[in-house]
């Protein structure tokens, strides 16, 4: 059986840009993706800013199995893997966490078009986050 995962392939183009307003336990605040350009493995960010503009957290993204769109013969051809996206390098200031915004950023980057996996290195928190089924919920 074959797992149908996709990916918005904008977010791996270098002028990639989307942002987004929330209200979260913490306030307003903006949450903005872009393409981290020039790595060898396609990736983006979510940066989260107060409504003074202030970063407290930053959120990587890691697009795991994509292959563009192909052309045979006149025809396309799509990729036979299942591309997704993997959350690393993930950090929300202290004063910030447990208030909800790591859910929001999922939620943010599956209204993306993205199909979200839990990394194979978690930390606690990112442990504890899938397994208390928040992740499950947007993903």
């Amino acid at each position: 059986m074959k797992i149908n995962e996709v990916i918005n392939p904008n977010v791996i183009l270098p002028n990639f840009h989307s942002e987004k307003i929330i209200d979260s336990a913490a306030g307003e605040l903006k949450l903005t993706a872009t393409n981290l350009n020039g790595g060898r493995v396609p990736q983006f960010v979510v940066t989260v800013e107060t409504e003074k503009g202030q970063v407290i957290g930053n959120f990587r993204f890691v697009v795991v199995d994509y292959e563009p769109e192909k052309k045979v013969f006149g025809f396309k051809v799509k990729s036979k893997l299942d591309p997704y996206v993997v959350g690393g390098n993930v950090s929300v200031w202290k004063e910030y966490q447990r208030k909800g915004i790591a859910t929001e950023v999922y939620k943010f980057v599956r209204e993306l078009g993205n199909d979200i996996k839990p990394s194979s290195t978690q930390t606690a928190a990112g442990k504890a986050f899938w397994d208390s089924g928040a992740a499950n919920k947007i993903c």
